[in-house]
């Protein structure tokens, strides 16, 4: 996306990745996310694809760190980072279910 051959736009989904991008040191997801911010390209895209509902953007570790620095450059979306509370209903498998360990 820096270089600018490929843009957001091109996607319809995002996933910012954990495991030490941008380093395994605290701050790695503000340092992470002022690369975007103050870069004026980057800074329209991400704003763009944030604010369009067709789109998704996941974060883990560092990428959410990074996510959750940039959110005073996303407008409000409606259920953006909801979570309503919902009910699960589970089974247990059956015996020798080749997934279970028990």
């Amino acid at each position: 996306l820096q270089s600018g051959r490929r843009t957001l736009a091109d996607f319809t989904g995002f996933a910012a990745c954990g495991g030490f991008s941008y380093g395994d040191v605290l701050g790695a997801g503000r340092g992470w996310a002022a690369s975007i911010r103050y870069n004026a390209a980057l800074r329209e895209q991400f704003q763009s694809f944030i604010a369009d509902p067709d789109h998704f953007v996941l974060g883990v570790c560092n990428g959410c760190q990074m996510l959750s620095e940039l959110k005073t450059l996303t407008p409000r979306r409606r259920g953006l980072a909801a979570f309503p509370p919902q009910h699960v209903r589970t089974i247990r498998s059956a015996p020798g279910h080749p997934w279970k360990s028990w």
